[in-house]
């Protein structure tokens, strides 16, 4: 089902009534981000240690990160396809090390007997011990480190540093369709996206199983989101540019034709991305995180499912898929309607991509070089964070981006830069009708769970973050929102708060969540 994403973990979680015990783990969710709120249990000391220090960098696949170390030269080789260790099989043997890997106010820690079974077949039990690591984030089910080799232990040709992620394993293991996509991606852009060192099952000291990825860790580098305010418009637009063509050589990808393709293919089927099989002679579309489908008709109907919400999605006797909307109190003239047809659905079932869905700044490495008058200051390193990477028509990508706005990103105008840089890609596509159904479908579904009574503070928190910042839905889906005209200087003068206006959205958000979950 397409849900609205929030940068909130609560605007996800009360998305239905909750139960007592649902409760009882939003509360101690609550507590554990420290949101503000007036009940006496939750405590909000310690809230200013959260935040980041001048030198630190998010580049820990997307999380915030605490610490940055650039003291290690970056390593990586030339041939995307060889790894350090793929083990499903898990572990099979009992060693077992003496540091504790997990506590209450620490949260997931990896320890030597994870490294055991990530490195135990390129390097020695006693090499293993020497190896030093340091804590980027971290929460009780998944933690983000990077863990150093000295150089005399490394084998040659690896890195001394990797960028590790652990987590406890989900269904459809979205850490291995994360490492699938990413290895994808970087077989087209191994420029621009991280290797893949090693994906597979570990273990703690205690016997729990958990999942974890090697990634290329970059050093002296900045994320877009740190360095967005101070570009000028030239700059951004160079940012942007490079970034819409990484986008187009993605959306050329074709699995299963040509050599390449099988290639592709192969990468897919040797990792478990998917409770249910994956037979190589269907149509993929979706991803770890939402499922994967054999077909554009599977794949809307669960894109599109509505549980509560006032639309109905039918087919009809002639094989298109429909989706009404049946809004309450409303005639039947205000009422909407999209009509898939069996065209509709094959052409957008050839319009299928990578798609990575979240191309934000925060997802987005760069680093700083000296500027000229052709140079704007900076090299595109990489793109992290492939998450929510899916086979999807490109539509499906641009309005997630539309959803999100004013809720999980606020960069008004990192969106509008990005609308414009990635609107020739729909010209990719000689039928963009199809396309623009997806969209204005997409955006319906939104729209009908935004009217959830649970919903309730963040659709008002996008509202009035939307107004601030004149956007305005456009008559045509795939334009997503635009900016109205400036009417005087007193509203011009007024944009430029934006930034303690956040605060103020921010915290009402937060206050009226707390107010539900008491």
């Amino acid at each position: 089902m397409f849900k609205r994403h929030s940068g909130s973990a609560f605007c996800e979680s009360i998305r239905t009534p909750p139960t007592e015990a649902k409760r009882a783990e939003l509360r101690a969710h609550l507590k554990k981000f420290r949101f503000p709120r007036t009940s006496p249990s939750v405590s909000t000391t310690n809230i200013t240690n959260r935040k980041r220090s001048p030198e630190s960098h998010s580049t820990n696949m997307g999380e915030r990160s605490t610490a940055h170390d650039g003291m290690f030269p970056n390593v990586d080789i030339p041939d995307p396809q060889d790894n350090l260790a793929t083990g499903f099989g898990g572990p099979d043997d009992g060693a077992c090390f003496s540091r504790a890997n997990m506590s209450p106010e620490l949260g997931l820690r990896p320890d030597h007997c994870m490294f055991h079974y990530m490195f135990r077949y390129h390097l020695s039990v006693e090499s293993i011990k020497r190896l030093r690591h340091k804590v980027l984030s971290s929460s009780l089910d998944k933690c983000t480190f990077i863990v150093y080799v000295d150089d005399d232990q490394s084998p040659t040709g690896y890195p001394t540093q990797m960028l590790g992620r652990i987590e406890k394993p989900k269904k459809g293991s979205p850490l291995f369709g994360t490492a699938a996509f990413q290895k994808l991606a970087r077989r087209r852009l191994p420029h621009l996206v991280p290797k893949v060192w090693g994906v597979g099952k570990t273990r703690t000291m205690g016997g729990e199983e958990l999942h974890y990825l090697l990634s290329q860790h970059y050093t002296n580098v900045t994320t877009v989101a740190d360095i967005w305010d101070s570009l000028d418009e030239a700059a951004r637009g160079a940012v942007l540019r490079q970034v819409a063509k990484a986008m187009s050589s993605l959306q050329n990808v074709r699995i299963g034709e040509g050599q390449r393709g099988k290639r592709d293919w192969e990468i897919l089927r040797e990792l478990p991305i998917s409770d249910e099989p994956i037979d190589q002679d269907l149509p993929m579309f979706g991803g770890p995180r939402v499922g994967f489908f054999q077909n554009m008709h599977a794949f809307l109907h669960d894109r599109l499912r509505s549980i509560n919400d006032p639309y109905d999605l039918y087919n009809d006797r002639d094989g298109c898929v429909v989706l009404q909307t049946r809004y309450p109190g409303r005639p039947a003239a205000e009422q909407q309607r999209v009509n898939f047809t069996p065209e509709n659905l094959r052409l957008l079932q050839d319009a299928t991509v990578i798609c990575h869905d979240d191309l934000e700044p925060r997802n987005i490495l760069v680093r700083m070089t000296p500027g000229t008058l052709n140079n704007p200051g900076f090299k595109l390193v990489a793109i992290i964070n492939w998450d929510s990477a899916c086979f999807a028509p490109f539509a499906s990508e641009a309005a997630c981006k539309d959803v999100n706005l004013g809720l999980r990103n606020k960069n008004a105008t990192w969106y509008e830069n990005w609308k414009f840089a990635t609107g020739k890609l729909f010209d990719k596509y000689p039928d963009r009708e199809s396309q623009e159904k997806l969209a204005m479908a997409l955006h319906i579904a939104d729209h009908c769970q935004a009217l959830s009574p649970w919903l309730e503070s963040e659709v008002r928190l996008q509202k009035m973050w939307l107004e601030r910042e004149r956007l305005e839905m456009a008559e045509s889906s795939l334009d997503g929102y635009m900016r109205k005209p400036v009417k005087d200087l007193d509203e011009l003068e007024f944009e430029t708060l934006g930034i303690l206006e956040d605060e103020v959205l921010v915290e009402e958000a937060r206050n009226q969540l707390g107010f539900i979950l008491i």
